[in-house]
């Protein structure tokens, strides 16, 4: 995920080439290639119930750094801190495990036993 942290740094702070765009299709493909190629990696060794848990963990983080960066690159809102996308991760986790999401909460959810 570094890489897309990376991309999501440059554009944020306008340092990215836009003239070299012509390049962004094969890189996007490749970006998704890396990103299974890494959700595979550390998804290996997981049970099944618990590779559950970990693949809604995988999309919630995923959807939400993809969300403030649309948002950030549409114009939509300010770009947010770290820390603050961190901790906007960590209350859609526990909103899901308030919700239901009992395999979350089996991976130990920070704060998923006060939920």
């Amino acid at each position: 995920m570094g890489g897309v942290w990376m991309r999501w740094e440059k554009q944020r702070t306008g340092e990215e080439d836009r003239a070299g765009d012509n390049n962004s299709w094969r890189e996007r493909g490749r970006w998704k290639t890396k990103t299974l190629d890494f959700w595979l990696q550390l998804r290996e060794g997981l049970n099944a119930k618990l590779g559950k848990g970990f693949d809604s963990i995988f999309m919630l983080v995923s959807w939400r750094i993809l969300k403030e960066r649309n948002g950030g690159v549409f114009g939509r809102q300010q770009s947010l801190a770290a820390a603050q996308l961190t901790e906007l991760i960590l209350e859609d986790g526990r909103l899901w495990v308030q919700a239901g999401a009992k395999l979350v909460a089996a991976l130990g959810w920070p704060d998923a036993a006060h939920s």
